[in-house]
């Protein structure tokens, strides 16, 4: 008890004194009266003793082991290397070493696509990301943690794990290694390089990546069939421990899904020819989009949207004038830029004959046009600027597409008018004025029939595809949003209540999914919809029902457990019914080698802290002779109440209820 707190006490005591003696002056010379100042002297001590709150320093030292994190592969290579016994072996040992866990605090973790805490191996993880248990050793305290990675070393997804590790202190990690440390001569395929789509009687590319692992030079044939018939071939020259590359062209000459499999011949010595082929496919599509961007001036928007739209090649971009123009025919769609006065006549053809257009507005555009063609908007202008930033519309139902983060976009710039829409319209954004959301929409579609046209009523669209680079390292989210668009525009296919699509070729184990909408009459989503997916083997004839759920404004279908093979997926909802077909392709990233790849383990930890599986004991040998890991001694203080104050408040009611009888007795009250 602190010197303050005595202080306080005396206080507290000769208040208390002098307080029941002020009250009950005039009855001390009563001695049977005295009880009664006793009494309210006790009640103002306790009611300042729960005032002072009385409080000692309780002190408590604890000790704090050291911390070893053990990490396990639990993925499909473990199982294909053979080795699962030796690993099973090793975390026994572990668990059940009585100094190991007498000195260290021991946290055991599988992992194969994701980490999860240890319950039991299954070796049935279909990706290997070692790199997220990385991200999971270095979020907590390192300082005094040792850390041992048990698996082959070899990643199918994630960054690279060698770099992050390096991060860390290096003497406190290690690592049994799974598998055959010896490079044994190998010949794989590395990697493709194709489009998923190629057009009609075009030649298109198939580039192949052939790795090599000898200490010899050797001469092998590369050779792509298409739909099991050998097409082309080509003698690749291997020098020591290299890697090549060769470019198949060919003709896409079959509209539909073609099958690819490119294969490199084998090695007499070879001991793994898993990966010696690699298939794949491809759909041969017959359509084209023709776009045109009609502007009479030059700006960034122009070349953005060019950009974008052409990073599918389904679409064929031009820029022209309005007098470059002269037919209509063979254009999907138009792309009118901050038309002026010398489009009317190119425009009101557009209209006449029904062709789908998109029209962006801004500070250039000439509004008396705009609102002499009838086109189911009026804007008028008012010649000030004002800056426009976008806010998605949740309920737009016409096409699915991802919500950019769009608020967190620079601002748009446009005239600062109303636009106010006469015609039914969806609207995909709203637009906002600093923090306040206006009733004009930002982009909109209207839609009579097959007949669509879709408005953007600001300039500087590059700044948000900019941004879009900034946020994620790459255009691909924001060329998406631009062709899911255009893709609505161009096609004049009817819409439909019902839709089911699938990828052409998938492959085998990964997270694959077929996904379907369904519109109720007012072609409204329908989210509360009953969907039972029917999938059937083409080849052995063998069905698999799968309830189709509910995420993100479509219904989805995992696949993923699907063997290699042909299917066909039938899908009813009422009087509407959908039928796809699709390929599961043979590959396994988990099955394409019998080595562990020891070089990448080799640049993630010091050599000497590379064990062998079946040497784990001597690993735990070097973790219980190793000084750098050590116990922590802790002191914690604690403030501990002398008295409990409901026990105080007890004994004050029992007093005041005393002195009221005493008071009571006396003819007091």
């Amino acid at each position: 008890m602190s010197g303050q707190t005595i202080l306080l006490i005396v206080i507290n005591f000769i208040l208390s004194v002098g307080l029941s003696y002020f009250l009950y002056q005039k009855y001390l010379k009563d001695k049977n009266k005295w009880m009664l100042a006793i009494f309210r002297f006790l009640s103002f001590f306790i009611i300042g003793l729960i005032i002072i709150d009385l409080t000692a320093e309780n002190k408590s030292v604890f000790t704090e082991k050291p911390q070893l994190l053990l990490a396990i592969d639990d993925s499909q290579s473990i199982a294909h290397l053979g080795d699962t016994t030796q690993v099973k072996s090793a975390l026994n040992n572990f668990e059940n070493h009585k100094e190991l866990n007498d000195k260290f605090d021991l946290n055991m973790i599988k992992f194969s696509q994701e980490v999860d805490i240890l319950d039991r191996l299954t070796f049935t993880g279909q990706q290997t990301d070692i790199s997220s248990v990385i991200d999971f050793y270095q979020s907590d305290d390192q300082e005094n943690t040792a850390f041992v990675l048990l698996s082959d070393g070899r990643q199918t997804v994630g960054v690279n794990y060698a770099y992050q590790l390096k991060k860390s202190n290096s003497k406190q990690n290690f690592a049994l290694v799974v598998g055959d440390t010896v490079q044994h001569p190998d010949l794989s395929i590395e990697m493709l390089n194709v489009n998923q789509f190629a057009f009609l009687n075009n030649n298109f590319p198939i580039e192949v990546f052939v790795n090599y692992k000898g200490d010899q030079s050797v001469s092998k044939k590369l050779i792509l069939y298409q739909n099991d018939k050998r097409i082309k071939s080509k003698v690749l020259e291997f020098k020591v421990n290299s890697a090549l590359s060769h470019t198949f062209y060919v003709n896409a000459n079959q509209v539909g899904s073609q099958s690819y499999k490119v294969e490199i011949e084998s090695l007499s010595e070879e001991n793994n020819i898993s990966n010696n082929q690699r298939l794949f496919g491809i759909d041969v599509i017959d359509n084209r989009y023709k776009i045109v961007i009609v502007s009479d001036f030059i700006h960034p928007d122009i070349g953005a949207l060019k950009s974008s739209i052409e990073s599918n090649e389904q679409n064929e971009v031009q820029i022209k004038s309005t007098s470059e123009i002269s037919s209509l025919e063979d254009v999907n769609l138009f792309i009118f830029y901050q038309p002026q006065a010398g489009a009317n006549s190119l425009f009101k053809k557009v209209i006449q004959n029904e062709s789908n257009f998109m029209l962006f507005l801004g500070t250039s555009t000439d509004y008396s046009l705009i609102n002499s063609l009838d086109l189911g908007f009026r804007k008028s202008a008012s010649g000030v600027d004002e800056d426009y930033f976008g806010k998605l519309n949740s309920d737009f139902s016409l096409y699915q597409f991802e919500d950019l983060n769009f608020e967190s976009f620079p601002p748009l710039k446009s005239d600062f008018s109303n636009l106010q829409v006469t015609d039914q319209s969806e609207n995909i954004l709203m637009s906002k004025i600093q923090n306040t959301i206006t009733d004009s929409p930002l982009f909109f579609v209207i839609q009579k029939g097959e007949y669509k046209r879709s408005v953007f009523g600001a300039e500087n669209i590059w700044k948000w595809k900019a941004k879009s680079y900034r946020n994620n390292s790459d255009f691909e989210k924001f060329n998406t949003f631009i062709n899911q668009h255009i893709q609505f525009l161009a096609s004049n296919e009817p819409k439909e209540r019902l839709s089911l699509t699938s990828e052409s070729f998938y492959n085998q184990g990964l997270e694959n999914e077929i996904k379907a909408k369904y519109y109720d009459a007012n072609f409204k989503f329908d989210s509360n919809a009953d969907l039972e997916l029917q999938i059937k083997n083409s080849e052995t004839d063998e069905v698999f029902t799968s309830q189709m759920l509910l995420k993100n404004q479509e219904y989805t279908s995992n696949i993923s457990q699907l063997a290699p093979g042909e299917y066909q997926a039938n899908l009813t909802v009422g009087s509407f019914s959908k039928e796809i077909r699709f390929q599961i392709l043979a590959y396994n990233p988990e099955k394409t080698s019998k080595n562990a790849d020891i070089n990448s383990l080799k640049n993630a930890f010091d050599e000497a802290h590379l064990y062998p599986v079946d040497k784990h004991e001597k690993l735990i040998q070097t973790l219980l002779n190793s000084d750098q890991f050590y116990n922590v001694e802790s002191q914690q203080t604690k403030s501990v109440s002398l008295i409990e104050i409901k026990y105080l408040l007890i004994i004050l009611v029992f007093l005041l209820s005393i002195e009221w009888f005493f008071r009571k007795y006396l003819g007091l009250i």
